[in-house]
């Protein structure tokens, strides 16, 4: 290992917005969004880290365990044990759509597609959502065929 300082990393901030323990974070080409066990979504301006005004996120009933933007970076999705993911407008902080994961079960992850087209829930029970993004209609259902 090299002793000069080109291999030195330095904390920028710490952030310290949750109540609970952080489950993930995420970023977009602007954004930082962290989730965690309070309930509770907080988004950052990658700029100077500054919490935004609509932050932080509430509407699940439990914990928050993931969450991902939309590649364009416009929408956030978010999982929780409340058995939902929800998408939420980065624009204004509103709820978009509030997709229950079918059989109830808890989520615990969620992604996006690459075109933003498709978005994917799992479910603590394995069971696999998958939702037409821009319809926001279940497409597919723990049957995982070749579309």
């Amino acid at each position: 290992m090299s002793n000069n300082n080109t291999n030195m990393v330095s904390l920028i901030c710490t952030l310290q917005s949750h109540r609970d323990d952080v489950n993930c974070c995420a970023f977009s080409g602007s954004l930082l969004a962290t989730c965690s066990a309070d309930k509770s979504i907080c988004v950052y301006s990658t700029r100077d880290f500054s919490e935004l005004p609509f932050s932080p996120l509430s509407g699940h009933g439990y914990g928050v365990h993931c969450c991902c933007f939309s590649a364009c970076g416009q929408y956030l999705a978010s999982c929780s044990t409340d058995a939902t993911t929800v998408v939420w407008s980065m624009d204004t902080g509103e709820i978009e759509a509030v997709l229950e994961h079918p059989g109830r079960s808890p989520v615990w992850v969620c992604a996006f597609s690459p075109d933003s087209s498709y978005l994917v829930s799992g479910g603590s029970d394995g069971t696999i959502a998958l939702w037409y993004f821009t319809s926001r209609t279940l497409r597919r259902y723990n049957s995982f065929s070749l579309i």
